[in-house]
């Protein structure tokens, strides 16, 4: 179930955006908290019980990373002309199969 306040979770969480987290791993608790324009953000679930392991929050701006962009390859990739997947003739032979 979401948490809705600190005393919700276990002892060394705090609630943040419906979640416990470790204390020492929150950034921030709502927008509120961050710079303006920027927004609070959860980051790490985990495949645990509780899929809290090592999550964090932090304030992040919509805009980061919007003045960089990916630098293009030296050479272009080459283009795919094959014709034929790998496991092609199985997939014809299910198919097959299905029609029989």
């Amino acid at each position: 179930m979401p948490c809705e306040a600190d005393g919700e979770c276990a002892s060394g969480e705090s609630c943040v955006l419906d979640h416990c987290l470790e204390s020492q791993l929150v950034g921030c608790h709502r927008a509120g908290d961050c710079a303006r324009g920027s927004v609070c953000v959860l980051s790490g679930y985990s495949g645990g019980p509780r899929g809290n392991d090592g999550m964090q929050s932090a304030c992040v701006s919509p805009l980061s990373g919007a003045d960089r962009q990916p630098t293009p390859p030296a050479t272009p990739p080459e283009p795919d002309t094959g014709t034929t997947l790998p496991h092609d003739d199985l997939l014809k032979a299910a198919r097959k199969a299905a029609q029989e």
